[in-house]
């Protein structure tokens, strides 16, 4: 017998952080191909965008918090907004976030 609708679940949403000289990755494992960030905002200490297309299936997300080690960047949030997902990342106070940019391979983002 099929599996019903109402018992689909999907893989976990992960937030993590990869890092390398001179620069942070912020990767969001287990989204699936059709999510997109939009409706950026960047302020000097701030930049979030609305992740859409999401899939969570039955199960509840709960917010997920990294601390970034750097000298610039002070952490990373992802937690539910609606249907969507928020991504935010903080500066440390006096620093700035840079501009990011966006990439999806079709399983992370």
């Amino acid at each position: 017998m099929p599996p019903s609708a109402c018992s689909r679940t999907t893989s976990a949403v992960e937030l993590r952080l990869r890092r390398s000289p001179g620069r942070v990755d912020v990767v969001i494992a287990g989204l699936g191909a059709k999510v997109r960030a939009v409706s950026q905002t960047q302020s000097d200490s701030r930049w979030s965008a609305r992740l859409t297309g999401v899939d969570l299936g039955d199960r509840p997300f709960y917010p997920q918090q990294q601390l970034i080690s750097s000298p610039e960047l002070l952490s990373v949030r992802l937690e539910p907004l609606d249907s969507d997902l928020q991504l935010t990342v903080k500066a440390r106070m006096g620093e700035r976030v840079p501009t990011p940019t966006i990439a999806s391979n079709g399983e992370s983002l």
